[in-house]
């Protein structure tokens, strides 16, 4: 995109991400906010109509039945999708009042594509749409741009279907709000349009878009997007058609209005269920979901009084058997011990208590030579006498 000004080299050092994307979109040609110049030429607006039977149109005109249709496009680039997409719109109304009644804006980041759409839409005499300027990310601005489409709300109601608009599309967009934005913000966006419109199309980028950004990036040398600590990315499509359903819509299926385009990419329809009901079935969910949740703690929880229960038999079992095995093996080593006492004891008697053979016939020899020298009184001496009776006392005591 042509500037006056030479922008700045380090665009992350400015205050506001969004100003300083602004300024190098002459040399990053839209691939950090999705400002694209002439985007037409890569998927054609008649692509996507084409999806669109007319039972899609008229389950939006019926969706969104009101006494005057109105239509924001958020993220409208140069108007070439929101110009013919609103008239086939209108085409589907069933009076030429209402038709003529219907109002539409198209709001985009970039000043110089809101000038291009409204160049086109003067050049087609169509005067039921407008372009504006501004952040949609900022819900500020966005009720601003939006306001002169809205109904004034009843006081006791922000959010009253007369307040919301027919219907609100977000036609590739997504992406670019989720990289500058995050998980938590991007959902904020999600909820605040949610409480804007009765009827929502959405055409979100898949995942690989988000690599392709980086990948185009530093093939024109440029400072690349962060992406990281974006959850959403786990299931993005699934994740922001949690944060729609839990506001209060439906997803409306249609055949071929519900396809993939052409470039890969699915368009989803929501219906806003109403207020009182949304109100009511919200409650009937969480209620249902704590009486599935109580009783999945509840058989979970016998489950584990089961395997408590078992676990104790098996302890249980197991420290018997260990004592029967502990009695068992005491009873075996108290009778080998018995064994071998009577053995030894066998032994000793049998031996007459003498270390060995070789003593026991000594100590015979002794006790035999000794009888005979005390029958013959032939003993040499005293002291040979005491020593003899002694070696006898002790041959006694062996016995």
């Amino acid at each position: 995109m042509p500037s006056s000004s030479k922008p700045p080299s380090k665009c992350a050092k400015l205050a506001d991400p969004v100003a300083a994307a602004l300024t190098t979109t002459s040399l990053d040609r839209g691939h950090r906010l999705g400002n694209f110049w002439n985007y037409p030429t890569f998927n054609p607006a008649s692509t996507r109509l084409d999806l669109m039977p007319a039972s899609f149109f008229t389950s939006v005109i019926d969706g969104a039945a009101g006494s005057r249709f109105t239509y924001a496009d958020l993220g409208c680039n140069e108007g070439d999708l929101t110009l013919p997409f609103f008239s086939a719109l209108l085409s589907h109304l069933p009076s030429p009042g209402l038709r003529a009644a219907g109002r539409a804006v198209g709001v985009d980041i970039d000043a110089e594509l809101v000038e291009r759409a409204k160049e086109r839409a003067k050049d087609e005499g169509n005067g039921c749409v407008e372009f504006r300027a501004g952040n949609v990310a900022d819900s500020s601005v966005l009720a601003a741009v939006l306001s002169p489409l809205s109904s004034p709300s009843p006081p006791s109601s922000s959010s009253s279907s007369s307040s919301r608009l027919s219907l609100i599309s977000v036609f590739s967009t997504t992406m670019w709000l989720h990289v500058h934005l995050g998980d938590v913000k991007f959902k904020d966006f999600l909820r605040d349009i949610c409480g804007r419109a009765r009827m929502l199309l959405v055409e979100p980028q898949p995942k690989k878009c988000y690599a392709n950004v980086n990948k185009r990036l530093k093939k024109m040398k440029q400072p690349t997007v962060d992406l990281t600590g974006l959850a959403m990315l786990e299931d993005l499509e699934g994740s922001i058609e949690a944060v729609i359903l839990e506001n209060g819509f439906e997803r409306v299926v249609h055949g071929g209005a519900e396809g993939e385009t052409p470039w890969g990419r699915s368009v989803y329809l929501y219906k806003w269920m109403g207020e009182g009901k949304a109100k009511e079935e919200k409650p009937a969910e969480e209620e249902k979901g704590k009486k599935e949740e109580k009783e999945e703690k509840e058989e979970k929880g016998g489950k584990e009084e089961e395997k408590d229960d078992a676990e104790e038999a098996r302890a249980k079992k197991r420290k018997r058997e260990s004592e029967q095995e502990k009695e068992k093996k005491g009873a075996d080593a108290e009778e080998e011990a018995e064994r071998e006492d009577g053995e030894e004891e066998e032994e000793s008697e049998g031996e007459g208590g003498y270390d060995s053979e070789e003593e026991r016939m000594k100590y015979d020899f002794a006790k035999h030579d000794m009888e005979g020298r005390r029958g013959d009184e032939g003993f040499d001496s005293d002291e040979e006498r005491m020593k003899l009776d002694f070696m006898k006392h002790d041959m006694d005591n062996r016995w």
